[in-house]
């Protein structure tokens, strides 16, 4: 499908905007987390709980949103929209809960709307902007990257004023003025079928993922990417508060800065692997967030921490996009929902698993920076296998 340069830069855009949006509300999320923690009494355990209900019911849900991405692809815009009105009524019920195991509900459903989100949005932007895919989903990257950076300094500073309660309140009206700027900023956007597959293309993108080895290697890279990442956020922000003796907005500012620099990275590192090839930039960058983690547990507290997770900031999130760009080089045209359903089960498994397994090395160490090594190590192992995975040359990256 042709379009115009200054359509695909619209196009861009206003996916990269929605996503943050998903973000902003996703990554918010861990800043409620030591105030819960305090407000209920919990334990480590009880805390990691809270952030594995988040990515449960998305994880689950994560390969029939996909399939119905592709089903439902003449409506990419009503699930667009929606999703982002989901995001805010999820903190709306977050906010009403009265007990940890409403509590513990109303967290589950914070993570659909930022999975449902990106089976239309990556499809999109992987159909209508071929010739530039990396930097097409590097510059949806950049949105969430945007979004987890103003989460924290955002959230933690209305949180000083308010309590965690009455912030969930209210969150869903933003939402409801997003998702109608959204619903303006994309006319027409729906997808495309591939006339020449007589298979049902959710059933010929599992069956071409099954014998892919590139998709199932890049399966395996993105789940413990993922693993790594939610082991390490689920204590980075108690670690802050609990160790360093930092206050929510000191917390919030360093939060920020694991994605800020996101922000800028993202794109580059799309335009590299474009230009390049996706396997030296992925392994280099998933090799400069795993040391990024672990220097955040060997560095002291002041400026030698906070540079440390600017360094982490680099990459941590944005990674990511080049795992994805990678993926959609290799899915059938009108599979792309399903493909991605498939490749974010590992991912969405290990969100799942991570942060539990992460509150029991934590329980068993005492020590909340025992998450960062695991993180760092989780990252690296990831980093390892994206070296042997047979991801094409640059010249055998699909252009057109």
């Amino acid at each position: 499908m042709s379009i115009t340069r200054r359509n695909k830069w619209v196009l861009m855009v206003a996916i990269a905007i929605g996503h943050g949006i998903q973000h902003l509300y996703l990554q918010g999320f861990l800043m409620f987390l030591p105030l819960i923690k305090a407000d209920m009494g919990l334990s480590p355990i009880q805390s990691s709980l809270l952030v594995t209900s988040r990515n449960f019911l998305g994880g689950t849900l994560n390969f029939p949103l996909g399939v119905l991405s592709d089903i439902l692809y003449k409506h990419w815009r009503i699930i667009l929209a929606g999703t982002t009105i989901w995001a805010g009524g999820s903190y709306l019920l977050l906010g009403l809960a009265p007990n940890y195991l409403l509590i513990l509900f109303s967290c589950s459903l914070i993570g659909v709307s930022s999975m449902a989100w990106h089976h239309p949005a990556i499809s999109t932007l992987s159909q209508r902007i071929k010739n530039q895919r990396g930097l097409a989903i590097s510059i949806h990257a950049t949105g969430a990257s945007t979004g987890e950076s103003l989460a924290p300094i955002l959230t933690g500073f209305l949180l000083v004023a308010v309590s965690w309660r009455t912030l969930s309140h209210y969150a869903i009206l933003p939402c409801i003025i997003f998702a109608i700027l959204l619903w303006w900023l994309l006319p027409g956007v729906q997808g495309i079928k591939d006339q020449t597959n007589k298979d049902n293309s959710f059933i010929a993108a599992v069956r071409h993922f099954i014998r892919s080895k590139v998709l199932l290697g890049l399966m395996f890279v993105m789940a413990l990417q993922s693993a790594g990442r939610f082991g390490l956020l689920t204590f980075f922000t108690i670690y802050l508060k609990e160790d360093l003796f930092y206050d929510t907005p000191a917390i919030g500012l360093h939060l920020t800065l694991i994605t800020l620099l996101g922000m800028g990275s993202a794109p580059i590192l799309g335009i590299l692997s474009d230009k390049f090839g996706r396997k030296p930039v992925l392994a280099t960058a998933l090799f400069m967030a795993a040391l990024g983690a672990y220097l955040l547990g060997v560095t002291a507290s002041g400026w030698q921490f906070t540079l440390a997770v600017a360094f982490l900031g680099l990459t941590f999130y944005a990674v990511t996009s080049i795992s994805i760009a990678a993926a959609m080089d290799a899915a059938p045209t009108g599979g792309e929902g399903t493909t991605i359903g498939v490749l974010f089960t590992g991912g969405s498994l290990s969100s799942i698993v991570s942060p539990m397994i992460t509150g029991v090395l934590v329980s068993a160490t005492g020590e909340n920076s025992t998450a960062f090594y695991y993180g760092s190590a989780c990252i690296m192992l990831s980093c390892v296998i994206s070296l042997i995975v047979p991801l094409p040359r640059k010249d055998q990256i699909p252009r057109s």
